[in-house]
């Protein structure tokens, strides 16, 4: 049976967020991963950035249409 892919919020990275900011790591069981960073700005908006990626991560962002 595959092992799903882990999230922790409790990562190294998180320690260095903003105020207004919490960042987690994704990982595969193959070790691929990355960092997402959700942040609140002063308007209210919420803005997610994902980075620090493994070469064999692929990111998709839905249609809003």
């Amino acid at each position: 049976m595959t092992r799903k892919p882990s999230v922790s919020t409790r990562c190294v990275a998180n320690f260095y967020a903003g105020p207004e900011e919490r960042i987690v790591e994704f990982s595969a069981p193959s070790g691929a991963g990355g960092l997402i960073s959700l942040q609140v700005g002063s308007d209210g908006k919420l803005s997610v950035h994902v980075y620090r990626l493994d070469d064999d991560v692929t990111v998709t962002v839905e249609n809003r249409a």
